[in-house]
């Protein structure tokens, strides 16, 4: 039979589902808990992500247009050519900075909201509270493995399926990729007094470091995707089931009885 809390076959003559480790006895969730609606804040965390990664793989490739420009002002010797190309890598990236903190703060919202409901649920657990839902991301060297552990979790205590396990994994190997080829061609940039060809050079590689970085971008951002809307998916329907167990069925009135107001 299949068990109320995950939907996986399990055996009928076990208390604990094989699955989700929940008592089959259990209620889907407790009467009284406080729950969150997730699924139209997933899907603005779904749309925030996806337009963080189109504008990133955009700002990837202006980055070989960048690398033409500097090209042709060391050619030309133009330093006016140069200012430009710099302008266009500059607006680039403020473009997809801006964007990334907003994707973000949708991503949070869903998260918190989404960690506060596995409180509702008998049988789901959890390493840390919901408050790390928020500061896991900015707490120094916490922000490196607490949001990884928070989205798995609540992955993995909703939806109950072995490949939630690899696509949080991914998610966040994707995601601390894309931070280290930042931070590393981030400081390999040319000092003030950089000749010609070092500046060339530099461009070449940042080129080659964002292209990369935009492709990793793009995995993680589609695992993150995955993630964020097949648990809210599953919490809805279990909250949506819960609440429909917990209605008092209504006996219809005797015929001829009266309705008392």
């Amino acid at each position: 039979m299949r068990c109320a809390h995950c939907h996986g076959e399990t055996d009928p003559s076990l208390i604990l589902c094989q699955h989700c480790h929940a008592d089959r006895q259990a209620p889907l969730i407790w009467p009284d808990a406080k729950l969150y609606a997730v699924r139209g804040i997933g899907v603005a965390a779904c749309l925030g992500v996806a337009v963080s990664v189109l504008v990133t793989v955009l700002s990837a490739l202006s980055s070989l247009l960048v690398r033409d420009r500097v090209r042709a002002a060391v050619d030309a010797g133009d330093a006016t050519l140069l200012a430009g190309a710099e302008r266009i890598e500059l607006i680039a990236l403020s473009v997809d900075v801006a964007v990334l903190i907003a994707a973000g703060v949708f991503v949070i919202i869903w998260l918190w909201r989404a960690r506060r409901n596995l409180d509702a649920f008998p049988g789901a657990e959890a390493d840390h509270g919901p408050g790390w839902a928020i500061g896991g991301w900015f707490v120094p060297f916490a922000n490196f493995f607490i949001p990884y552990r928070m989205v798995y979790q609540v992955s993995t205590q909703s939806v109950h399926r072995n490949w939630v396990k690899a696509v949080a994994g991914a998610w966040w190997a994707g995601w601390l990729g894309s931070y280290c080829l930042g931070r590393v061609f981030g400081a390999l940039e040319p000092s003030a007094n950089a000749t010609a060809d070092e500046l060339l050079q530099y461009f070449d590689r940042a080129a080659t470091g964002e292209l990369v970085g935009a492709a990793v971008t793009a995995v993680s951002g589609a695992c993150l995707i995955i993630l964020i809307s097949t648990t809210s998916r599953a919490q809805t329907s279990r909250i949506e089931r819960g609440r429909a167990a917990h209605v008092p069925a209504v006996t219809p009135g005797a015929a001829g009885g009266t309705i008392s107001m």
